[in-house]
C-alpha cells in the first residue's frame, strides 16, 4: 500500500474524490494513541507495482507519501518489504 497522509481529522470529501480519481480506493486506519488517522490506497501485489503507484501519489501532490506493508498483521516500512519480495 502506499500511505499518502496521516490527519488528525477525516480527510474532506473533495480531497478523497481527488485522491480515488488517480490512486483508487482509500483505506484508512485508526492509531488511537497518537490520534491519527492513516490513509492509505492501492493494495499492490509487489513493490515495484507500489512504486508506481508512490509516484502516481507524488505527482497527485503527495511528495510525502510512501510504501507501507502488511506481514501476519503488522506494518513494516519500505526497506523491510524488499527484503520480503526478496525471500
Amino acid at each position: 500500500k502506499v500511505q499518502i497522509i496521516a490527519l488528525k481529522v477525516q480527510m474532506k470529501s473533495s480531497e478523497v474524490a481527488k485522491v480515488t480519481k488517480a490512486l483508487g480506493e482509500i483505506t484508512q486506519e485508526k492509531v488511537e494513541d497518537r490520534g491519527l488517522i492513516r490513509f492509505y490506497t492501492g493494495e499492490s501485489k509487489s513493490y515495484a507495482e507500489a512504486k508506481r503507484k508512490l509516484a502516481i501519489a507524488a505527482e497527485s501532490g503527495y511528495q510525502g507519501a510512501f510504501i507501507v506493508g502488511f506481514k501476519d498483521g503488522v506494518r513494516y516500512g519500505p526497506e523491510k518489504l524488499k527484503m520480503f519480495e526478496n525471500q
